[in-house]
């Protein structure tokens, strides 16, 4: 009878965490509009978002969703979104739609510096049940990945999105007149 209420409880959690959009966190980060720009990268458990960029002679990475922290969390739907007050669009809006079973979207905000070659790679590592095997089951992995690049402007916010691997980087404005903002495709 325990075990029932166990199960009961574990599977709960795991909708309820399924159904709800992430809580942000507000960061505090050093921004400096006119030699920096910000972007919001998206993913979750089993899709993660690696940014790369080089910076006074080194390569730096931004990870987003590929650590085994960032992983665990969004599989049992504590991970949290990290903003460091960029303006919500959308796709930031929309979050919780993206939820699936053990897998909780999220997105993280990051300042990278202007004029710099940025590159981005979307990655769909999904587990694929096979039953290939006559003794019992197997797994195989089975997955896409893509790899998109722009030069990111002085004073500009940058929104990361992706549906699977067809990711898009957009540029994000207001509409004239309001506080409501608008996805720029970035070419």
């Amino acid at each position: 009878m325990k075990k029932y209420y166990v199960l009961t409880a574990i599977l709960a959690v795991v909708l309820s965490a399924c159904s709800s959009a992430p809580s942000v966190n507000k960061m505090e980060a050093k921004y400096n509009p006119e030699t920096e720009a910000r972007m919001r990268l998206y993913r979750q458990n089993g899709a993660p978002s690696i940014a790369t960029y080089q910076h006074n002679g080194k390569k730096v990475e931004i990870n987003v969703g590929g650590s085994m922290g960032d992983a665990f969390s969004s599989l049992v739907g504590a991970k949290s979104s990290e903003s460091i007050g960029m303006p919500e669009t959308q796709v930031s809006k929309s979050l919780g739609e993206r939820n699936g079973i053990a897998s909780r979207a999220f997105f993280r905000e990051v300042v990278v510096p202007a004029n710099t070659k940025i590159d981005v790679t979307v990655t769909v590592l999904p587990l694929v049940h096979t039953n290939n095997n006559p003794g019992g089951l197997s797994f195989s992995t089975k997955g896409c990945s893509r790899q998109l690049s722009f030069i990111s402007k002085p004073n500009t916010d940058y929104d990361i999105a992706s549906n699977g691997c067809n990711g898009i980087v957009y540029e994000i404005d207001f509409a004239e007149g309001t506080n409501n903002t608008i996805l720029k495709p970035v070419n």
